[in-house]
């Protein structure tokens, strides 16, 4: 029997169905019986509510939460401090936990090294009850899910006070959850988490975000001892967001530097080269050779 609960969930699917159904009853292709076969399951009532695409709408009031978030690296792989996933856990009495897997070394297609960072805080009731409120009431209501391949991704278990267990997945690629981008900047203010990426991780994510010097913004390469652009050492890279421009112009241009101080020598092949210092110690090296 399927609850009231349910029946917002329900009407969007059947209708999203038989949609799908009047389109693919004109198709020329094989496949008519088979989507006429799952539409009349789907629309039968048990299998609605068993139905992963829709999800059980949350009831009651929350006892605790855990919020997995895993940031999309298409089309760039991550690199040495990217965060590879997240887990934020906040109990009803306040205690809130952030795991985060930092990756530290390896390729990412056979063995990525990832480390594990965890921090702590403890929120008051009050502050707590606001939070979990404003997550209780936008899902006990059902929204379209907008799952994106190759995109960041949150996962949310909501637990309430009957031990109830309410799962949500959905994509961070989509702006239209200003109710979700609030209580992500809402729980990073109580409680300090500076680095939660949470429902709006586009923002810190997927604009995306570009490595540079931290003192003159240009390229941070990874490995380079002091910045190839400005000679400052190379500390800690700062973030800014990708800009993507298509620049007309003459042929990449090959060019050799060697640095006049410890005569270390590479090469670039770029048609503006703008790299004047040696990333090895930081002396002047100049352009000694080119090659079109």
């Amino acid at each position: 029997m399927v609850t009231r609960v349910y029946d917002t969930a329900k009407k969007v699917y059947r209708k999203t169905i038989r949609q799908e159904w009047s389109i693919e009853q004109h198709s020329p292709n094989g496949n008519i019986i088979m989507h006429k076969l799952e539409a009349e399951i789907m629309l039968n009532e048990q299998s609605v509510t068993s139905n992963p695409h829709i999800p059980k709408l949350f009831r009651g009031k929350i006892k605790a939460l855990s919020l997995t978030t895993s940031p999309g690296f298409f089309p760039y792989p991550p690199e040495m401090g990217d965060e590879w996933e997240q887990k934020l856990t906040i109990s009803s009495v306040g205690n809130v936990k952030l795991k985060r897997e930092i990756v530290v070394g390896g390729d990412w297609s056979t063995n990525l090294q990832k480390q594990v960072v965890t921090e702590k805080r403890k929120i008051t009731t009050e502050d707590t009850a606001k939070i979990f409120n404003r997550i209780g009431k936008y899902f006990s209501e059902y929204h379209e899910p907008n799952i994106v391949c190759d995109g960041d991704t949150w996962e949310l278990k909501l637990t309430n006070t009957a031990g109830e267990t309410f799962c949500f997945i959905d994509s961070t690629c989509y702006d239209h959850r200003s109710a979700l981008s609030r209580v992500t900047k809402l729980i990073r203010k109580i409680s300090g988490l500076e680095y939660l990426l949470g429902f709006d991780a586009y923002e810190r994510m997927s604009a995306p975000m570009r490595k540079v010097c931290a003192n003159c913004k240009k390229d941070y390469i990874r490995g380079d001892k002091y910045c190839r652009y400005c000679g400052a050492p190379m500390g800690k890279p700062a973030y800014i967001k990708e800009d993507f421009a298509c620049i007309y112009g003459p042929p990449p241009v090959k060019r050799t530097h060697t640095c006049a101080k410890c005569g270390y020598s590479w090469n670039t092949n770029e048609m503006i080269d703008n790299e004047r210092y040696c990333p090895k110690c930081g002396g002047t090296a100049p352009v000694t050779g080119e090659e079109e």
